[in-house]
């Protein structure tokens, strides 16, 4: 009786062993498209006056922030294709019914939307829109470049910049909107995968990726991964061209949705919500392996 019970439990261990084997080759559920969240900030927009750049070419006048507008929206259309979760930070001009985080409008007397503003709704989106429960991802901010005195000439500058920061601590000494190493390191890695998804293209023909800590407050203050884009130079004449054209908005909206696969499956978790604004900084400035 003894022997025939040491085999039924032997028999029950190998089966268990088996079943237990079985389950571990079956692959880990890998996270939706839909679960990884995205807001699209368009530069500048809406204006009540003209408050990004302005160039006059051909005798026409062409404005940044309908630029960021129209990119804006093609790279919502393209990221929603491939199943993200995507709102804007606030309502644009062009393209009113695009979801987004703020709902009011912008103030009339204002240029654009406070900044402020925006972070807050980056960092607190449920208090702006109840559908939000949770911290986007990723903010892509999008703008269009210039340079000197506004005209436009071949021989400016041109090119595509993705402008990322590596600040870190508490802003102006009162312990608002600290970063952590994380977002800093996820922010150099997506402005990285960028720049490279952009250069497999014929466009844009040129693009760098920039440490910039000085002239951008979302990069600089956002808590979650932060890139601002300047996706060509308004005052080059083949870049100004070369952005006006919706083929070429769609293909660069292409490039950045290519980017963001690559990045969903490097970092398919959120970085954890900030717990506490009096927390101290855990340190003053990091510097990403190059």
């Amino acid at each position: 009786m003894r022997k025939y019970a040491r085999k039924n439990f032997s028999f029950i261990l190998v089966i268990t062993l088996v079943l237990v084997l079985l389950v571990g080759m079956i692959p880990a559920q890998a996270k939706s498209n839909s679960d990884f969240v995205i807001f699209l900030q368009a530069g500048h927009s809406p204006s009540a006056k003209t408050s990004g750049a302005s160039v006059t070419y051909d005798g026409k006048t062409i404005r940044e922030d309908d630029l960021n507008e129209k990119l804006t929206y093609y790279t919502y259309q393209k990221l929603t294709a491939a199943g993200y979760t995507v709102y804007l930070t606030n309502p644009i001009t062009l393209y009113p019914n695009l979801p987004s985080v703020i709902q009011t409008p912008c103030p009339s007397n204002r240029s654009q939307y406070d900044l402020d503003v925006i972070l807050d709704a980056i960092h607190n989106p449920s208090k702006y829109n109840s559908k939000i429960t949770s911290q986007p991802d990723l903010v892509l901010s999008l703008h269009h470049n210039s340079s000197g005195d506004g005209t436009v000439s071949a021989s400016n500058p041109s090119g595509c910049i993705t402008f990322y920061t590596n600040w870190v601590g508490n802003r102006d000494g009162v312990g608002k909107y600290e970063r952590n190493q994380e977002s800093v390191q996820r922010s150099y890695d997506f402005a990285n995968i960028l720049n490279s998804s952009f250069q497999q293209s014929s466009y844009p023909s040129k693009s760098s990726v920039q440490l910039n800590n000085s002239n951008n407050h979302l990069t600089k203050y956002s808590r979650v991964p932060t890139i601002l884009l300047e996706a060509g130079f308004m005052t080059n004449t083949n870049d100004l061209t070369a952005v006006q054209k919706d083929s070429n908005m769609s293909i660069m909206a292409d490039r950045i949705t290519s980017a963001v696969n690559s990045y969903a499956a490097k970092y398919p978790n959120s970085i954890p919500p900030y717990s506490s604004e009096k927390d101290p900084p855990t340190a003053t400035w990091f510097q990403p392996d190059e």
